[in-house]
């Protein structure tokens, strides 16, 4: 899913991070003035950061990047996919 969304005042970052849901998602954040990449490639460590110690992935991945460059405008939010198969 890909969806393209606008901060509102009531809105969190971490707000963010809850409406994905699928490994694929993709969250397009409105951000011209790129003030809130920070913030959010900051939650975006912590998630990843919570995985690792929950076990979830492992410690060279990632379950959340955050991107400035897949859409102009927008600062974008990523749930990575790194499902455990078998061999």
């Amino acid at each position: 899913m890909k969806k393209k969304i606008e901060l509102k005042p009531g809105d969190t970052i971490v707000g963010l991070f809850k409406k994905l849901k699928y490994p694929g998602d993709i969250l397009h954040v409105k951000d011209e003035k790129r003030d809130r990449y920070q913030s959010i490639r900051q939650e975006a460590l912590r998630h990843n950061d919570k995985a690792r110690l929950l076990k979830e992935i492992e410690f060279w991945q990632v379950k959340f990047s955050v991107l400035r460059t897949l859409e102009e405008g927008y600062t974008s939010i990523v749930y990575r996919d790194h499902s455990k198969g078998e061999a």
